[in-house]
């Protein structure tokens, strides 16, 4: 069982340690700002400590996987309204 210990579901209690360590990664808040503020992040100092800070205060009242998924859905549904204009599926009855 521990071969897949690294790929489980994460439980209610492990959230706000879970969302602290993905606030601290360099390389996530590199990737949120570069899809959010791409300019920004080279060229305006402490941008990324603004970021950091601005992620804490949002998730601030996620305490459970649903408290999570509620606002992930929230954004994705936001992320394709502004950035998918056309959508299709090719080959499906080929699976």
């Amino acid at each position: 069982m521990d071969q897949f210990l690294s790929i489980r579901p994460y439980q209610d209690h492990e959230v706000e340690d879970v969302l602290e360590s993905l606030i601290n990664n360099f390389d996530v808040l590199k990737a949120l700002i570069g899809l959010q503020y791409p300019k920004y992040f080279t060229k305006i100092p402490l941008f990324k400590f603004y970021v950091k800070q601005r992620l804490k205060y949002k998730v601030r009242n996620i305490k459970t996987i649903n408290d999570y998924q509620d606002i992930f859905k929230d954004l994705m549904d936001k992320v394709v309204d502004e950035s998918i204009s056309n959508f299709s599926v090719n080959g499906i009855s080929k699976l």
